[in-house]
């Protein structure tokens, strides 16, 4: 087979090939991990559909992020009633978060109250967490601090890391005071406050009663925004992640549970071009089950050659990349596995994963 000779003015083609490949793509061997995922969603499934509950519970979970195949919450719901069904108590934990949330099915407190107890009773630590939470907010049951400070314990020793935020928080909780008992007393009719209108009738004037106290409930998603927006988090390759908060990468709160991230300048050389650029991110739709959404464009700074000769055109050599914020949205969804890693795949083809 005669050799390809690739003539010298096609070079610069060549590097603008390098690049794109280079900016819209990950190493392959983590696009490897999506087969496996896809192979072992069909192999859940299989077993699912003849009646093994656990891998009802895995084809529903699956199905809930998104992993091995389309995320589809309607669907996880449904494999989640089918494993309950059959004595599945994760299963159980994960049907009462969405009835909790509202997700994939209609929001429920009470349904989420009774597949919550049973689970957390069995020793589940997801479902002794979302279960403290009713507890502490008085959702769906009777507020009570003390069941929820006992649960959010059991869950903490489970493993459940978010729950350790939690008890420190009802640890600097104010104590409601009792009231002290006084000796009855016959009350004397308090002195009735007047105004004179121009006409001289008095006006009886109604004391203003005092503001009722507030509690300030905890929006789902806002321990898991923290937990993020704390973190050093970086790649598999040991580099500071650059749509995430970092030591390059800076964040900022966006509304109620976003966030705005910006990197520090970085480097690629495809060969023929060094090209400088940040990334500019968004992130949002934190929520109770450990989960967000990241979009982030690259915003190209300049270019220069990697190895310029005598009579190169420079021009010629960047041709195609243009500077500023480039026409590609890379989009990602990501969910905290652990308090110390975090799991996301990049437009739904490759996963990539963070730890701190």
């Amino acid at each position: 087979m005669p050799l390809l000779l690739v003539p010298q003015r096609l070079y610069p083609a060549l590097a603008l090939v390098s690049l794109i490949i280079l900016l819209g793509m990950t190493a392959t061997p983590q696009a490897a991990d999506d087969w496996v995922l896809t192979d072992r969603f069909k192999t859940q499934l299989k077993d699912a559909q003849k009646g093994d509950s656990l891998a009802m519970y895995e084809v529903g979970r699956m199905y809930e992020r998104g992993r091995g195949t389309e995320q589809d919450v309607n669907k996880a719901a449904d494999w989640y009633k089918k494993a309950s069904e059959n004595g599945q108590y994760e299963a159980k934990a994960r049907l009462g978060i969405l009835y909790l949330e509202g997700n994939g099915v209609d929001r429920n407190p009470a349904k989420a109250l009774d597949l919550l107890a049973s689970s957390a009773e069995a020793g589940v630590a997801t479902a002794q967490f979302y279960l403290a939470t009713m507890y502490e907010n008085g959702e769906g049951v009777a507020a009570d601090d003390q069941k929820a400070l006992n649960l959010y314990k059991a869950a903490a020793n489970g493993g459940y890391y978010q729950a350790k935020a939690r008890i420190a928080a009802l640890a600097t909780k104010p104590v409601p005071r009792k009231p002290v008992p006084r000796p009855r007393a016959v009350p004397k009719p308090a002195p009735a406050v007047t105004a004179t209108k121009s006409d001289d009738a008095p006006v009886v004037m109604a004391s203003a009663a005092p503001p009722a106290a507030t509690t300030k409930t905890e929006k789902p998603g806002e321990v898991l925004l923290s937990t993020i927006l704390a973190g050093r988090w970086v790649g598999q390759n040991g580099e500071p992640a650059g749509f995430l908060p970092s030591k390059t990468t800076l964040c900022d709160r966006e509304g109620e549970l976003g966030l705005k991230c910006v990197s520090g300048e970085q480097w690629r050389n495809t060969g023929a071009l060094v090209i400088s650029y940040v990334l500019e991110a968004s992130l949002s739709g934190f929520n109770a089950s450990d989960q967000f959404n990241v979009q982030y464009v690259n915003n190209v700074l300049g270019t220069k050659d990697a190895k310029k000769k005598p009579g190169d055109d420079q021009a010629a050599l960047s041709f195609g990349v243009k500077t500023g914020k480039q026409a590609t949205v890379h989009k990602l969804n990501c969910e905290l596995e652990e308090e110390n890693k975090l799991v996301c795949v990049k437009d739904r083809i490759t996963t990539i994963t963070f730890t701190r």
